[in-house]
């Protein structure tokens, strides 16, 4: 069997030959190969502004960092999403599964800086009702 492959959008591929066991064979063998491809998607999520430098990190480090765990290419842009300046457009390329790997990389920085933000409320709180007692 001979197999060609052409390229216009989806790919498509014509097989030859003059026996029929040959044909059904490679047939089956491409139907093989495209189901063990895993299928690269790309998804876009919203993040708020205020917390795109605490994802992408000192020099990039946690981006970079959450790049490599997840094995995704992460782009987060600097410009406003719909002219919204508290959103920015987080775009994650890769497999399903690295995608949500990735998703709850990102949802745990923000988490961890939600965490940081109250604990200095909680402080500056206790200290203002201190100054207050004395």
């Amino acid at each position: 069997a001979v197999v060609s492959t052409q390229s216009t959008g989806e790919q498509i591929v014509s097989v030859k030959g003059t026996c029929s066991d040959d044909i059904d064979e490679a047939i089956e063998m491409i139907k093989e190969a495209c189901q063990l491809k895993p299928q690269i998607l790309l998804e876009n999520i919203e993040i708020r502004a205020e917390f795109c430098g605490k994802i992408i990190g000192k020099g990039g480090d946690n981006l970079r960092g959450i790049r490599e765990r997840s094995g995704t290419r992460i782009l987060i842009t600097r410009e406003p999403v719909n002219g919204n300046d508290e959103l920015r457009l987080c775009s994650i390329e890769g497999t399903r599964e690295e995608i949500d790997i990735a998703k709850q990389l990102i949802d745990g920085e923000i988490i961890s800086e939600i965490e940081i933000r109250q604990r200095r409320k909680n402080k500056a709180a206790v200290k203002e009702c201190m100054h207050q007692e004395l």
